[in-house]
């Protein structure tokens, strides 16, 4: 289990990765403690997502017990604990999904993200993906979709080239991504050949996808979430006029050639955010929209905007 502390008196993730070889005893204990934690301190919410990395009958009974477990904690005064079911859309079956629509029917109720990697052509998912969707509205599941890149030099680029005319059709796709916008998420292990143009490519994905910053509690320690971090770090520097202890996912338990990685990517991104600020100081660029990145130099409006309860610090 991997704990996940943004900030101290916001929220908390947690990350559960069930296979029928987990030590179940030891998580249940685990997620009894971290519910404890949540009902008893000032978090203002916890997500547990819950990764199913195998599709068997042991596995859908651990998770049947860690839901009960999550449940069964007793608190008042404050939102049940936000579970998401992050499992692989070639793994899932009708009857997956039946059995999941059975497990929970408290509110908010727990989601149930699909997701699929870029070992194949996005475009190939389409009708499996709908096919899931429809079959989860039917059973009154909340679901998301979540676009895992592997190898992001490659994919970042062809993922924008399958959402956009999605999301400029008029399709069961657009209406579901339009009201559930999709996770992207880049493993903190992928091979990145630039890091520099990679970072600039994030951005460019940012500015031309701005809701992307709403799904980063579901998604994992990787790179794209540790740009978002970087630029709420970026924010909250200018506007509390001091430095901020920067992030590095999963410092703990990651070696020390991973660690190299983040501090270069997160240079990277310090420095490709610095760029787009000046060059929209330079142009005059002062007109603030939602899909516009122009007006992150105004800190007084990233301030009264913000209030410092962002998506990523919520």
């Amino acid at each position: 289990m991997i704990h996940d502390n943004l900030h101290a008196t916001h929220h908390q993730i947690v990350h559960l990765y069930m296979t029928s070889y987990t030590d179940h005893l030891a998580e249940m204990i685990r997620v009894h403690d971290a519910v404890s934690g949540y009902y008893k301190n000032e978090l203002g919410k916890l997500f547990i997502i819950i990764h199913v990395v195998e599709d068997s009958p042991v596995v859908l009974n651990m998770l049947e017990d860690t839901i009960l477990t999550i449940r069964e904690v007793p608190g008042e005064l404050k939102q049940d604990p936000i579970i998401a079911i992050m499992i692989n859309e070639d793994k899932t079956s009708v009857e997956t999904l039946e059995a999941l629509a059975k497990l929970d029917t408290r509110s908010p109720r727990l989601q149930v993200v699909f997701s699929v990697t870029d070992s194949q052509p996005f475009h190939q998912y389409t009708n499996s993906l709908e096919s899931l969707l429809r079959k989860a509205e039917q059973l009154f599941l909340q679901c998301r979709v979540r676009f895992n890149l592997v190898t992001p030099d490659r994919s970042l680029p062809s993922i924008k080239d399958y959402l956009n005319p999605i999301l400029s059709s008029k399709s069961y796709l657009q209406a579901f991504f339009e009201k559930y916008p999709p996770i992207i998420d880049i493993p903190l292990f992928a091979q990145i050949e630039n890091m520099d143009h990679f970072a600039n490519e994030i951005i460019d994905f940012w500015e031309c996808f701005p809701w992307v910053e709403e799904t980063v509690p579901f998604m994992t320690n990787g790179l794209m979430r540790l740009f978002f971090i970087t630029k709420e770090q970026n924010f909250l520097q200018h506007i509390i006029r001091r430095d901020v202890q920067r992030y590095s996912p999963g410092e703990a338990r990651t070696s020390i050639a991973c660690l190299r990685k983040v501090q270069k990517i997160d240079h990277s991104f310090r420095a490709g955010l610095q760029h787009r600020t000046t060059s929209a100081v330079d142009n005059h660029q002062f007109h603030y929209t939602k899909k516009s990145i122009a007006l992150d130099h105004d800190w007084d409006f990233v301030f009264d905007s913000y209030e410092c309860q962002s998506p990523i610090f919520i």
